[in-house]
């Protein structure tokens, strides 16, 4: 009896080790577990610790445990060559804004946050580095405008859809325009906010992009990568309902962003700046 009890302590303290588990307190208990007093395999000893500590038995048995969750933000994004645009403010610095761009609460005088610049600004928000003619911006804002904003009504949409698992109307959000359709507002917006950012912020004076328009083509990015990776989970036969839903919080969050950067150069003369998407 002595003996069987230490062949069965041994194998305790050997598969716990393997498994990365502490030796469940109810040691009497398990020695019941193999009547035939035969030192037990791995593999068996796993199962049967399920009835002590599930849980971690069953990671360890499997070996297949999932990932922690990917923060979305802090994917790997390579060189950008699979962003809408490469050349946004991710690709110039190596750096990553916030996800949620407050620029109240960014330092002003750290080179590493001042996407604005230290020219002196004026009334209109604008500054003497990176003026923008009110023509160039007005253009831009009527060519593209409509479609922005229509986005950011359909993306408040989109998140009621994806929390009910309405699948008819995502999918309706996010259609691509095959077959001779017009794409819906959403799938059309990452090139049209592209093209807004562009008459807003860039400066034909300057000679170079800006801090200003290189981070709101990273939001516009993130966007664009949110809305197609929901487009793609929509389209599997069992869709990952809280997967597309985290997806669609860094949509809202990313156009939220994108709007706080190009805000700031629209004026009454332009048109009217962007509400933020209820996240």
């Amino acid at each position: 009896m002595r003996r069987r009890a230490a062949v069965l302590l041994g194998a305790i303290l050997r598969v716990g080790s393997a498994l990365r588990v502490a030796r469940p307190p109810h040691a009497a208990a398990a020695a019941n577990l193999d009547s035939r007093g035969a030192t037990l395999d791995r593999r068996a000893f796993a199962a049967a610790l399920t009835t002590f500590v599930p849980a971690a038995a069953n990671a360890a048995l499997a070996r297949d445990a999932p990932p922690p969750p990917v923060i979305l933000e802090n994917r790997d994004r390579g060189l950008n060559e699979k962003a809408l645009i490469a050349n946004d403010f991710y690709f110039v610095t190596g750096r990553k804004p916030p996800r949620v761009l407050d620029v109240q609460n960014l330092p002003r005088d750290d080179p590493k946050w001042n996407a604005w610049g230290e020219c002196a600004s004026g009334s209109d928000g604008s500054n003497a580095c990176t003026y923008i003619p009110l023509k160039q911006r007005y253009d831009a804002y009527s060519k593209h405008g409509l479609t922005v904003r229509a986005a950011s009504e359909d993306l408040a949409d989109l998140g009621q859809a994806l929390r009910k698992k309405d699948l008819n109307t995502a999918s309706f959000l996010l259609d691509s325009g095959e077959k001779g359709k017009a794409p819906s507002s959403l799938r059309q917006a990452s090139r049209k906010a592209l093209l807004l950012a562009d008459g807003l912020l860039i400066s034909a004076n300057s000679g170079s992009l800006g801090r200003e328009v290189l981070v709101a083509r990273y939001y516009i990015n993130e966007f664009h990568y949110a809305t197609e990776r929901i487009a793609d989970l929509l389209g599997a036969d069992d869709v990952d309902w809280p997967a597309a839903a985290e997806l669609w919080r860094l949509g809202a969050d990313s156009y939220n962003s994108f709007f706080v950067c190009v805000n700031k150069a629209i004026v009454p003369k332009v048109g009217e700046k962007f509400a933020a998407v209820r996240v």
